[in-house]
């Protein structure tokens, strides 16, 4: 079969379907092992989401596995894939951080936003994250329904174009972290 998603792996992460789960739920995981590690499931770079127009994006997640350390996990939308997902060229998402806090990330190259939403993620709990772009250059970020912030996205042409991108990433030593993402949704007005 033809499959949108690709997947990288570097050192001992991995990126899995989920024994056992209705609907299919896929984990991208950090084992202790003292090396860089990266679990990413993307489009294959193929940018098929435009923030020129009316975007909605939105997925269901949960950490099985609190990051720990300088673990960063990332669910949104993203230019092409790089190990570090805070080092993408453009991104709209949310990133799960150590101690369990969920921020909202926002970068078109030159405006970088990254802001704590005051939530703080409970271990097996579900999310449902949602960034809109409802007028042109500004994103406005959800958790459960609930508006936690907005930025903005000023960038243009190419550059606008975006993956949906689940990730978490390492750059050494003996961190942890786990995403399990049940689903994603994105649309595009035409």
């Amino acid at each position: 079969s033809v499959s949108p998603w690709g997947k990288h792996i570097v050192g001992s992460a991995t990126v899995a379907k989920v024994a056992d789960q209705p609907n299919g739920v896929v984990a991208c995981a950090l084992t202790s092992a003292s090396e860089a590690q990266t679990g990413a499931l993307h489009q294959k770079n193929e940018r098929n989401f435009t923030a020129l127009k009316e975007l909605v994006f939105e997925a269901r997640v949960r950490a099985t596995v609190l990051p720990t350390g300088a673990v960063v996990g990332f669910v949104g939308l993203g230019a092409d894939y790089n190990a570090n997902p805070e080092s993408m060229t453009q991104l709209i998402g949310f990133s799960f951080r150590a101690s369990g806090a969920l921020h909202f990330e926002c970068d078109d190259a030159v405006t970088d936003t990254s802001t704590d939403t005051g939530i703080t993620v409970t271990v097996n709990q579900w999310y449902v994250l949602r960034a809109e772009i409802l007028e042109a250059g500004t994103v406005v970020f959800y958790v459960d329904g609930v508006e936690v912030g907005s930025a903005p996205f000023a960038a243009t042409g190419a550059d606008a174009v975006l993956q949906p991108v689940v990730q978490v990433y390492k750059g050494s030593s003996t961190p942890v972290g786990t995403l399990e993402v049940d689903y994603i949704a994105g649309y595009n007005q035409r």
